[in-house]
């Protein structure tokens, strides 16, 4: 046990740094694992001033947030180091994102926010290929929560929106209807859920913890100026949303309008809030794949945005 926690403190001195040297990777160690630890300390504050039943600004949710994350990365790290004692340096090297936000620096914070908007492109093509499927060849005898004839053209009409509040209102039009599986998957792959192989409940477990999250910060963000935001805040709440954009001034539009559309949400119902939220976030990551197909293959975005002819 103490060999495997030796390791895994070796792995996090060394993960950034591009030439070892033993002194200069000890003392950014040290450096990192006393920022840790001040950050544990100052979400702990925080946790504290919430079961007060104090609000948190956005600032101070996401202290918690960061702080319940690396804590769980640390975790990961120890019990990976138990079991594969000499394959963690190379698992931390290539998957960056099991490091704690200490040990992180720029390049790193940057491939792990690259990861995540990956990561939900990935959900939203899978469902994507499940809903053309189910409108080529539709199956004559479905199994509970297959896609239906319904669930495609809500994605149809979703997708020919002319703006984000009709996309949202076209995917939550229908209350109390179950996600079909290949949604719960792609939510659940977006929100940082398990393995989709494993079992229903444990993807609709993940997806309510996510949709909970966004509440929470959702008010949190409320009580917040937006614009004073410090950059990785302001990056961590966009992410979170699918909303991650080149300029500064982007991303406080974007928090702006998903604010502005989970509030009509929010007055109707609780429910219709949770619906809404889910349906955003897809309807985020469609814009985001848009505007990567515009930047990279314009004319072939032209060819299938294309009317008239």
């Amino acid at each position: 046990m103490a060999r495997s926690f030796y390791l895994a403190c070796l792995t996090l001195a060394v993960a950034d740094s591009a030439a070892f040297s033993p002194m200069n990777s000890f003392a950014a160690f040290k450096a990192n694992t006393g920022r840790l630890v001040d950050e544990q300390k100052v979400a702990n504050a925080h946790r504290k001033r919430r079961k007060e039943g104090e609000l948190l600004d956005y600032p101070s949710f996401d202290a918690i947030q960061c702080a319940n994350a690396d804590v769980s990365k640390i975790i990961n790290i120890v019990w990976l180091g138990l079991y594969a004692k000499f394959w963690t340096p190379l698992a931390v090297y290539f998957y960056p994102g099991m490091l704690p936000s200490a040990y992180e620096n720029a390049g790193l914070r940057g491939k792990r926010l690259a990861e995540k908007e990956k990561q939900r492109r990935t959900g939203l093509n899978r469902l994507l290929g499940k809903i053309d499927k189910e409108a080529s060849s539709p199956k004559k005898h479905r199994k509970p929560y297959d896609l239906t004839e319904p669930d495609v053209a809500a994605a149809v009409a979703a997708l020919s929106a002319k703006n984000k509040q009709a996309a949202v209102a076209a995917l939550a039009a229908r209350p109390g209807a179950p996600l079909p599986e290949a949604a719960l998957l792609a939510a659940s792959l977006s929100l940082d859920g398990p393995y989709r192989f494993l079992p229903r409940w444990m993807h609709k477990g993940a997806v309510k913890k996510g949709v909970t999250l966004l509440t929470e910060g959702d008010a949190a963000l409320r009580i917040s100026d937006i614009a004073g935001l410090p950059a990785p805040c302001l990056e961590n709440a966009c992410v979170a949303r699918g909303l991650l954009k080149p300029t500064k001034a982007e991303m406080e539009r974007g928090l702006a309008e998903w604010l502005r559309v989970v509030d009509k949400a929010d007055a109707v119902s609780e429910d219709e809030g949770k619906r809404a939220r889910l349906a955003l976030l897809a309807v985020n990551t469609v814009a985001s794949i848009r505007e990567g197909a515009v930047a990279k293959e314009p004319g072939v975005a032209l060819l299938y945005a294309g009317k008239g002819f």
